[in-house]
């Protein structure tokens, strides 16, 4: 075929199907705004008491109704605890020693998977492992970047933090969504926050101060795996803001 003809005939990107993603979902239109992609990363940013665990697991709840979870992971300071207070309601087990695992970890585990990160340290050490030669912090990063999309069934990463600042940039740039609470969250860190969800500052902070008159749990979520059938930006997951792309 002709250069020219060819080109008409395939205008854009051939799609190739990754077969390794072939599980890997969209929610329909009619969904709750709650409910995400499987193989998505949150990061919930907020202070002590802003509800990140809460509407952590409203998330977990809204996403399990839409597609089951078949198993669910918590790594916290206070594992014990957490596994037997609320996160029990969700029958999180914790992942051995409560460290992240070598990626094989998940190979004989396949299904709808979610995994926890709840006030943990992110800076976490770059000593190598024996098994698989990886760090801590290398774990991390593939956990976050390569598993959740190349796991059989798919696997939710969720990271509970303070600050913005305490997530590592090379995680950051790995999410596919941001929960904020906007009435825990010290707005000296604006800048470093409207880079990380790719909203203007300005128009940020005009959100901000919106939500913080709509009461005190209220949060924003930030999609940056958009959909088309809805807003990218919704103020307590449902909201739609239109106008923001």
């Amino acid at each position: 075929m002709p250069k020219k003809k060819m080109a008409r005939a395939n205008p854009g990107v051939i799609v190739i199907e990754n077969p390794q993603k072939t599980s890997l979902v969209k929610p329909p239109a009619g969904c709750h705004g709650l409910v995400l992609p499987n193989g998505s990363a949150t990061c919930l940013i907020g202070g002590v008491g802003s509800s990140k665990t809460t509407t952590t697991l409203n998330i977990i709840a809204r996403c399990a109704d839409w597609l089951p979870y078949d198993q669910v992971y918590l790594m916290s300071p206070n594992i014990d605890t957490a596994i037997k207070g609320e996160y029990g309601l969700v029958k999180a087990k914790r992942f051995p020693d409560n460290i992240i695992p070598p990626l094989t970890f998940f190979n004989d585990k396949p299904g709808h998977t979610c995994v926890i990160l709840d006030d943990i340290t992110l800076e976490m050490s770059t000593k190598k492992h024996k098994e698989d030669g990886l760090s801590q912090r290398d774990r991390l990063n593939r956990l976050v970047g390569h598993m959740r999309s190349h796991h059989e069934g798919g696997l939710d990463v969720f990271i509970c933090q303070q600050q913005m600042i305490a997530v590592p940039t090379s995680i950051r740039r790995l999410c596919s969504h941001f929960v904020l609470f906007p009435n825990r969250i010290d707005r000296g860190s604006m800048h470093t926050i409207a880079r990380s969800v790719m909203i203007n500052k300005r128009t940020l902070e005009h959100l901000f101060d919106a939500c913080s008159q709509m009461g005190p749990y209220t949060f924003i979520l930030v999609e940056q795996e958009r959909l088309s059938h809805r807003a990218r930006v919704r103020i307590n997951g449902h909201q739609e803001v239109p106008g923001i792309n």
